[in-house]
């Protein structure tokens, strides 16, 4: 292996491993990373070591943040969820995709939906997060240099290496090795693309 694919294979694993990761849950504008799941209970923390903790032991899931817990029952389509003081508030979307208040008294604050928001993405998987423009960006990068090693290595080796030589060719050999490289940078970029959007 020419010492010029080396460093090249561990930026591609490291972009791997970076596109596999999973994306952070939002509560009150912290994100909170996966730390730990034991069957029904996850664990989760933000960059200061808090910890945020659900509990899917029950058929209503328990939500601890900051010492103060939370119910949130139902489904996707219909969440209620129960506040520490007793407030009660359920989100129900509706056939068209619109969503339905329903529990909303002068108590509850735009804070509170919020919250309702958050714990429906939390417990039942629906948080929206926008695309990450750098994944992509590194994705396409890494299937377009992928593609052009499949399709013509000989053009990848000239404009990597054969641009310092005068009349001479890559082996067959790196040619076969340029081809495989280049597969492997088009899977990587695939998984970079759609971790992207996910």
């Amino acid at each position: 292996m020419r010492p010029l694919h080396r460093p090249v294979l561990l930026i591609a694993l490291v972009l791997l491993l970076s596109a596999c990761t999973a994306k952070p849950v939002r509560i009150d504008g912290i994100d909170y990373h996966q730390m730990q799941r034991e069957g029904d209970l996850t664990r989760y923390e933000n960059a200061a070591g808090q910890a945020l903790l659900v509990d899917r032991s029950t058929g209503v899931a328990q939500v601890t943040v900051g010492g103060q817990v939370y119910r949130v029952a139902g489904s996707l389509a219909e969440t209620r969820v129960i506040f520490p003081d007793g407030l009660e508030l359920t989100r129900r979307t509706e056939g068209n995709g619109s969503m339905a208040l329903v529990g909303m008294g002068l108590e509850a604050s735009m804070e509170d939906w919020n919250r309702v928001d958050e714990l429906r993405g939390l417990v039942y998987g629906s948080q929206q997060s926008a695309p990450d423009p750098m994944r992509i960006l590194f994705g396409l990068l890494a299937i377009a240099v992928g593609a052009l090693q499949i399709a013509n290595p000989r053009l990848a080796w000239q404009l990597s290496e054969g641009w310092r030589y005068q009349n001479l060719e890559p082996s067959d050999a790196y040619l076969l090795f340029s081809r495989l490289g280049g597969a492997v940078l088009v899977v990587i970029g695939l998984v970079l693309l759609v971790g992207g959007f996910a």
